[in-house]
């Protein structure tokens, strides 16, 4: 148990250092909007950490933990982790996996479309 906490700690930090990073590099270099380059950034680490784990899959190293994939998905990294899962062809036999990925998603997509259609007051943050 303290192994596998240990191991989805240090996880959840590479996702935290790797989308901060390209969050910065977005905005330092390419001079793009917060919220643009957080998106970009999510959904890229989210693609990142599935090649990671399927790459790792067979090498009997340390795995990303499906609760940090899930993260990714759910911080709104669906585009990246779908293109991660059928580029990498990863987690695609994993139907529970998908199932849950797809709910994330739709939920999203919900949200999105109550908010433009102006049904739920938002906050402008930027």
């Amino acid at each position: 148990m303290i192994r596998r906490s240990r191991t989805l700690i240090f996880w959840f930090i590479v996702w935290l250092i790797l989308t901060a990073a390209l969050v910065f590099v977005a905005v330092m270099y390419f001079s793009a909007s917060y919220l643009i380059a957080y998106l970009v950034a999510v959904n890229l680490s989210a693609f990142l950490l599935y090649g990671w784990d399927k790459l790792s899959a067979g090498q009997g190293v340390d795995r990303v933990p499906e609760l940090i994939l899930y993260l990714t998905v759910l911080s709104g990294g669906g585009v990246g982790s779908l293109l991660g899962m059928n580029l990498f062809h990863h987690k695609t036999r994993k139907l529970s996996f998908q199932f849950v990925v797809g709910l994330i998603i739709l939920v999203q997509l919900g949200l999105l479309v109550l908010v433009w259609s102006k049904e739920i007051p938002v906050i402008k943050i930027f």
